[in-house]
């Protein structure tokens, strides 16, 4: 009885940390003017406030995470969607005019692509939360992607091109 009491102590306290957690992330990332949640906050507080796919897809697919019916509208209504797809994270980082081919791959990775898990979970919370014209439209160029060689690379370009490195992930296909 005595270690069954300390777990669900220790069960309690977990759960009261995930909710001032969630309290302070719903408080301090929510950026009401672009309607979606800011992608972090930087060593110095600030909000950097580019949009990131999977999180904002995440936040919809929680069924405890944000309970404001007007927020998980204006996450459908205000995330950015290019014509081939969710991008991982929008708007892109400025690199400044170093060629893409020079950059490190690490900084660039996620930065403005295209990954078609993230579409796919985007479209699972469009879904889930109302919206089949969004779900069906991921769901569309989804397709779309893997038809391009018959299969889903790791993620895109906004051009649907991608690295031949790339071309197959397991977790897409």
């Amino acid at each position: 009885k005595f270690i069954f009491d300390l777990g669900l102590a220790f069960i309690q306290d977990l759960d009261e940390k995930a909710e001032a957690l969630k309290a302070t992330i719903r408080k301090r990332f929510w950026l009401e003017d672009k309607g979606y949640y800011a992608y972090m906050e930087d060593e110095h507080d600030q909000l950097v406030e580019q949009m990131e796919g999977l999180g904002e897809s995440l936040v919809l697919l929680s069924d405890d995470f944000e309970l404001s019916g007007h927020r998980r509208r204006s996450i459908l209504d205000h995330t950015p969607v290019t014509e081939n797809g969710i991008p991982c994270l929008w708007p892109q980082f400025d690199h400044g005019d170093v060629p893409l081919d020079d950059r490190h791959n690490s900084e660039r990775y996620h930065n403005g692509r295209i990954w078609p898990f993230v579409m796919g979970y985007y479209a699972i919370a469009a879904a889930r939360n109302g919206r089949p014209d969004i779900f069906s439209t991921q769901m569309v160029r989804l397709m779309e992607l893997s038809e391009r060689n018959n299969t889903f690379a790791e993620f895109y370009e906004l051009d649907k091109s991608f690295p031949a490195k790339r071309r197959r992930q397991l977790w897409s296909n």
